[in-house]
């Protein structure tokens, strides 16, 4: 596959995912906040074990 053949994908995907984002601004506030959460639960968890 060259360049051409992956961009157009690229470019539909950008744009769905922003229109998503876009859209659920409100849940991916409250989504990225557990993220965070989690990220901070499995970096804890990994502490605690060394």
């Amino acid at each position: 596959m060259t360049i051409l053949d992956i961009s157009p994908t690229i470019l539909i995907l950008i744009a769905f995912l922003s229109l998503g984002f876009y859209r659920n601004r409100k849940f991916l506030v409250g989504w990225s906040k557990n993220w965070w959460e989690q990220i901070k639960i499995v970096w804890g968890g990994k502490n605690d074990k060394r």
